[in-house]
């Protein structure tokens, strides 16, 4: 399932054994690289050059060299990849000049931007140059390959543009202020400052994995994310080294690459098993869920309620019962939190509003707004309804968890109580204008028009995803986080069902229109 999923991002496989042996090579490859380095094994360059005792031994390069050596023969590869395969489309054209702009900004900054001390060994520099060349070259044999062959599925070439520019732009701003903290002549480190360094000890290389993602999203072949994959890890370990390193010498107290930025955003991890155990369980089902609407394997409620050939033959409900039975639950759940957990705080008051809310505003409509036809399945229903149940439940007892504990370090709350609200209200629109397609007696679908219908097919699911976003920044709790993340990526995959059963049923659905985020999905 979860193999079949991956390959609805990506290009067929290339008929190619040496692109493919290269996918492998670079993962494992990359993957033991930042083990090594999290073991203390360093490639030796910057502050590492001379970590290992055997590096006193071998020949040593100049600092500046080093680094040029290791991005030109890749910038000349992927510059050459024009004349070599030229005209080859959109994707290709983007793609070779993300790849020669990459390691032309390396060479930029080497020459114009980094101050070094140290130097570089040339027994590290060999294998890293090959790397950056093989991975250069390779990415583009990739996409020529591709050449002909049916695009992906879901296409990514969009995002990853953001991505990259994003990507490319925050590493280059995080090496400016690297080098600006040395004045002339000086070579000692110090701590940085500005920007993201006051979370992180390498934001230049969170956002150098965010443009490797970016590559692997304008390409979308197998070997793009391969590398990038093995990229993150071996970051992942020169981060955690880095960090170390700095902790040792100025008794930094960074936290390492991306989990440090997201306990910045939230409360510690409650001490409750219960709730631990419940917030891994709820983004795995979650998680599933999304697999198995992206396999059209769907839940058995709404326009989804009998596609499955066993739905004929399990418990029907009428839909107005059904969603009842979703929701009063989850609504109980949060109007017993004002009793049970009375307020102890100002967020904690906003969070149990806006999870009682919620679930009062899904009642309402179920009672005076929708107009259903079909039914649901009870063996859908009861999974459902434990699933909102135990999210109201945990959602406010996590926040009990964390009275007394530290104000996290940046404050979300009131951000998150604006999106929450703009959100449940955008949310309830366009339940709206769904319920007005239908005059009094009829059951058949329609395609929906208005708000943002016009660019998306589910904007409702789109807004719901953005009111669970709005609870996680009120509550900015480990739980909220993962619950959002897990409803997120389960919309994501119940509106691609939804767009594509559109698409089936009729044949003057706009094909512009996307499934749920407008102009990407």
């Amino acid at each position: 399932m979860v193999m079949s999923t991956f390959l609805s991002f990506i290009f067929a496989p290339p008929p190619s054994l040496v692109v493919s042996t290269l996918s492998v090579v670079s993962l494992v490859s990359l993957a033991n690289a930042g083990l090594s380095e999290i073991r203390g094994k360093h490639l030796n360059y910057s502050k590492f050059w001379n970590a290992n005792p055997s590096s006193e031994k071998q020949i040593k390069l100049s600092s500046k060299t080093g680094m040029l050596l290791l991005y030109t023969p890749a910038f000349l590869a992927a510059l050459a990849s024009f004349w070599i395969f030229p005209h080859e489309g959109l994707r290709s054209t983007l793609l070779q000049s993300a790849v020669t702009l990459h390691f032309f900004k390396r060479d930029f900054e080497v020459l114009f931007i980094h101050k070094y001390s140290g130097g570089m060994l040339l027994d590290s520099a060999i294998p890293i140059t090959l790397s950056y060349f093989l991975s250069a070259a390779t990415m583009v044999y990739a996409q020529h390959l591709t050449q002909g062959l049916p695009e992906p599925p879901i296409n990514l070439l969009y995002p990853g543009i953001v991505m990259f520019v994003v990507g490319i732009i925050g590493n280059f701003y995080h090496h400016y202020l690297l080098s600006n903290l040395r004045a002339k002549g000086e070579k000692e480190y110090k701590i940085p400052k500005g920007g993201l360094f006051g979370i992180v000890i390498c934001p230049h290389y969170l956002f150098e994995i965010i443009q490797f993602y970016g590559i692997s999203f304008i390409s979308q072949t197998l070997y793009a994310f391969c590398f990038t994959l093995g990229t993150t890890f071996y970051l992942l370990g020169r981060s955690y080294s880095t960090r170390k390193w700095s902790e040792e010498r100025v008794e930094l107290a960074y936290t390492a690459i991306v989990m440090s930025v997201l306990l910045s955003f939230m409360f510690p991890p409650p001490p409750s098993v219960v709730v631990s155990g419940l917030t891994v369980i709820s983004f795995v089902i979650l998680v599933s869920s999304f697999l198995s609407e992206i396999k059209g394997k769907h839940l058995n409620y709404s326009k989804f309620w009998n596609a499955n050939p066993s739905a004929q033959k399990q418990i029907k409900l009428p839909s107005k019962v059904g969603m009842l039975l979703l929701y009063t639950p989850a609504f109980l759940a949060g109007l017993a939190s004002f009793w049970i957990f009375p307020p102890q705080s100002l967020r904690s008051i906003i969070l149990q509003s806006a999870v009682t809310f919620h679930f009062f505003k899904r009642v309402f409509e179920v009672l005076f707004i929708h107009k259903y036809s079909g039914g649901m399945t009870l063996e859908s229903a009861i999974p459902i309804t434990l699933s909102y149940f135990l999210s109201a439940a945990t959602m406010t007892y996590s926040q009990h968890l964390t009275n007394g504990l530290p104000e996290p370090p940046m404050n979300l709350l009131y951000p998150g109580t604006v999106i929450f609200v703009v959100a449940i209200i955008c949310n309830f629109y366009h339940h709206y204008l769904l319920s007005n397609l239908r005059k009094e007696g009829e059951k058949e679908y329609k395609i929906p028009k208005g708000g943002l219908f016009g660019l998306v097919i589910c904007p409702h699911y789109l807004f719901e995803i953005i009111v669970f976003y709005g609870i996680f920044f009120i509550s900015q709790t480990l739980y909220a986080f993962s619950f959002a993340i897990g409803t997120n990526l389960y919309l994501l995959g119940r509106s691609y069902s939804t767009r594509k059963w559109y698409v089936s049923k009729f044949e003057d659905f706009p094909q512009n229109v996307k499934a749920v985020i407008p102009f990407v999905f």
